[in-house]
């Protein structure tokens, strides 16, 4: 008998914790099927403090000496009862079936028959008295995620974060209008049966989710790319013209380097950079999918080194700590230490002071990152331009997509804007310009 999504959700769940014995998605032959073992993954690594409270109300025994599959199966069931809400029957019967043995079978009954039977009834810390507390609980997260929100920006701003941060994430399309537009693919995508719609840029789609990617009509010709709307705003606010040459410092996985290779057109250059080979090669295959012709990939760590010559545009989209992204990214809130914040913030200020050299008079510069933390974003930038007086800022919003960022004091400065979840509707980044003189 063929595996059914939960099975196969399972069986990835339980082979995460044994490396030896990965167990990929494929096996499952309908796309909607692939999706949705997916979503219950990604879903229980999300949401695994929170179901774990759950299951250890009804567990007589610790979490952590059950059998791994046994323990899955309790979290992606109860991940379909609290967060799904799946039909009691479904998410139970569908759990028990995937297991063998006759005790784990009906321990795994009645532990989530109990759990569907008392929804809501977990004690939450309260959340006027410790509203950390409330939020890492009640949201899942490590205490300090949501500690550093609210020390960030207040608890009603920590709150938004980290609901936004599971929220299931939109699918984007940026048009590759070298070879379609938005009224020719959105025509097709709907001809095909999906439900699509404009985006709020010129070039963008948005897509329902329900099917991979690689199914949609289009992805091997190359008529798209996949991305967030607020990562087309970076490329757009660098604003390369045609001809112009644009470095991409840290490249990878690409989708930037083929819009800035779209706006310079065949008459431009984009050099794109990544320090990991493997990397690389993503980028490699994304230009090849949007036939661009006028990018060059080399595998080069900009500490330590830079290119020859200047260019006319400068990108560096820095690696950081990722907590604009969260909501895409499940591991990353269970993987993330808050000493990485101002490790990484150290990395970056050596990018961008290396970066920065490569810029012609009269050339732009951006820094951009995904996280949402201070250290790595206004200290990083502000410390960038008293060191380096030869830069003026920019307003970056003044570009097409400008009007997702946000207007708040606490979120924009000298050359800086944030897009953020909440408001704008996208992933938080910072982006921040400046032109050197």
């Amino acid at each position: 008998m063929k595996p059914d999504a939960r099975e196969v959700a399972l069986r990835v769940l339980t082979a995460r914790e044994r490396p030896s014995r990965a167990f990929s998605y494929d096996v499952l032959q309908d796309p909607r099927d692939r999706a949705l073992a997916l979503e219950l993954v990604n879903g229980t690594i999300r949401w695994r403090r929170l179901l774990s409270s759950y299951v250890s109300v009804f567990s007589d025994r610790p979490l952590r000496t059950l059998d791994p599959t046994l323990r899955n199966a309790l979290l992606l069931g109860a991940f379909q009862l609290l967060v799904l809400g799946t039909a009691p029957h479904a998410a139970v019967d569908s759990m028990v079936r995937c297991l063998k043995g006759k005790g784990e079978r009906a321990y795994c009954n009645a532990c989530l028959r109990s759990i569907s039977r008392n929804l809501g009834h977990l004690e939450l810390p309260d959340v006027r008295e410790d509203p950390i507390a409330y939020m890492a609980e009640r949201y899942s997260y490590p205490d300090w995620i949501p500690s550093y929100f609210a020390e960030r920006a207040g608890i009603p701003w920590a709150m938004a974060m980290c609901r936004s941060g599971n929220t299931a994430p939109s699918v984007s399309l940026r048009v590759n209008t070298a070879k379609t537009d938005v009224k020719d693919l959105l025509e097709r995508f709907r001809q095909e049966g999906y439900d699509v719609m404009g985006g709020r840029l010129p070039v963008s789609l948005r897509v329902r989710r329900g099917r991979s990617v690689t199914e949609f009509p289009g992805y091997r010709e190359g008529l798209f790319s996949v991305q967030d709307e607020g990562a087309m705003v970076i490329s757009l606010a660098l604003g390369p013209e045609k001809g112009d040459s644009v470095w991409d410092v840290c490249a990878a996985p690409g989708g930037k380097t083929t819009h800035l290779a779209e706006l310079v057109g065949p008459e431009g250059r984009v050099l794109a950079t990544d320090i990991d080979a493997e990397r690389a090669s993503m980028i490699e295959e994304n230009v090849r999918r949007m036939g661009q012709s006028n990018v060059e990939i080399r595998v080069l760590d900009a500490t330590a080194g830079v290119p020859e010559g200047t260019f006319d545009a400068v990108l560096v989209d820095a690696p950081c700590s990722g907590l604009g992204v969260l909501n895409r990214n499940p591991d990353l809130r269970w993987n993330r230490r808050r000493s990485d914040i101002n490790v990484m913030a150290q990395r970056q200020k050596v990018l961008l002071d290396k970066a920065s050299s490569r810029v012609r008079a009269g050339g732009v510069l951006v820094y951009s990152t995904c996280t949402l933390t201070f250290e790595e974003n206004e200290m990083v930038w502000t410390a960038f331009l008293k060191e380096h007086p030869m830069f003026s800022p920019e307003d970056p919003a003044r570009c097409p997509g400008g009007h997702l960022m946000v207007e708040d004091e606490r979120f924009q400065g000298p050359g800086y804007r944030y897009l953020l979840p909440d408001r704008s509707g996208t992933d938080g980044f910072f982006v921040a310009k400046a032109r050197r003189l």
